[in-house]
C-alpha cells in the first residue's frame, strides 16, 4: 500500500515525461503554463489537450495572455474561444470561470501539476483493488495516463451515455473522456481506463448505488477491456441497465 498512500502526499507533484526535452529557450504550451505563477494545477488529456486552474478567472486569463504573449503573439477572441495565432486555443471549463481547457495545435510531452498524483519519473503501478485516497476522477484520469505513457501503452478510454435509467457505455476520444470526467464530476456512473500493448491495466471507476456513494476507483494490472461490454466505434448501439432501486447491475459480461 506504500504507493497509495504517497497518493495523498501534500508535496505537489510537477512532472514532466522524460521526452520533455525541448531545446533551451524552446518551452512549450505547458511548460510555459506550468512556469506561471498564477497556475495552480494542471492536467495532460493527451498530446494536443490541457486543463489548468488558477485562484481566479482573472489570473487564468492573464496567464493565458502572458503565455501567448511570450510566443510572440497575442489573444484573439471568438465567442468563449480564445486563441493565440497558430499556437493554441483556450476555451473555460467549469462553471467557476477559473479552469481553461488549451488545446495546442503541435503535439506535446505529458506534463501535470497535482498534489495527488506522483512526479512522472517516480510514477510506479499502485496494488491492485481499490485504489486508497480521497481521489477526484481527474486525478485518477492523470494517473493512470502517466502510467501508461511511461510503459509506452496506449490509452483507451470508455465513458457512459445515458437515456433515462439506460446507460450506454462507449469507447471516447481522449479529449471527450477528459470532458466527461471533469464535468461530471459528481455523477454516479461508471467509466473506464485502460493501457494496451507494452503495459496492461484498467483502472474502474464504480457505479455508487446509495444515495450519497460517487463510486470508487478499482485497479487491475494485467487486465484491459476484454471484460468491458462497451460499444466501440462501428458497433451497433448496446445498453446496459442500471436500476438502483433494485440493486442490480448489468453492465460487464464475465462479473
Amino acid at each position: 500500500m506504500q504507493m497509495a498512500k504517497r497518493l495523498l502526499m501534500p508535496v505537489l507533484a510537477l512532472a514532466f515525461s522524460g521526452a520533455a526535452g525541448a531545446d533551451a529557450g524552446e518551452l512549450n504550451v505547458r511548460q510555459r503554463l506550468l512556469e506561471n505563477t498564477a497556475v495552480e494545477t494542471l492536467y495532460s488529456a493527451d498530446g494536443h489537450t490541457t486543463l489548468f486552474t488558477a485562484a481566479r478567472g482573472s489570473e487564468a486569463l492573464a496567464a493565458i495572455g502572458e503565455v501567448c504573449g511570450s510566443l510572440g503573439a497575442s489573444i484573439t477572441s471568438a465567442g468563449n474561444v480564445s486563441k493565440c495565432a497558430d499556437a493554441f486555443t483556450a476555451e473555460p471549463a467549469g462553471r467557476e470561470g477559473r479552469s481553461y481547457l488549451i488545446k495546442s495545435a503541435s503535439p506535446e510531452p505529458i506534463a501535470y501539476k497535482t498534489p495527488s498524483v506522483p512526479p512522472f519519473e517516480e510514477i510506479a503501478a499502485p496494488p491492485d483493488g481499490e485504489m486508497q485516497g480521497a481521489l477526484e476522477g481527474v486525478d485518477v484520469y492523470q494517473y493512470m495516463y502517466a502510467l501508461c505513457e511511461k510503459g509506452n501503452g496506449r490509452a483507451l478510454t470508455v465513458i457512459s451515455k445515458r437515456a433515462g435509467r439506460f446507460v450506454r457505455l462507449v469507447e471516447a476520444a481522449p479529449e471527450e473522456a477528459f470532458r466527461h470526467i471533469v464535468s461530471s464530476i459528481d455523477s454516479k456512473d461508471p467509466w473506464f481506463f485502460a493501457c494496451e500493448g507494452e503495459t496492461k491495466f484498467i483502472v474502474e471507476k464504480d457505479y455508487g448505488y446509495g444515495p450519497d456513494e460517487r463510486g470508487r476507483f478499482t485497479f487491475h494490472q494485467g487486465r484491459g477491456l476484454e471484460w468491458v461490454d462497451f460499444k466501440r466505434a462501428g458497433d451497433k448501439d448496446k445498453l446496459a441497465s442500471l436500476d438502483s432501486s433494485r440493486g442490480e447491475r448489468e453492465l460487464f459480461s464475465g462479473r
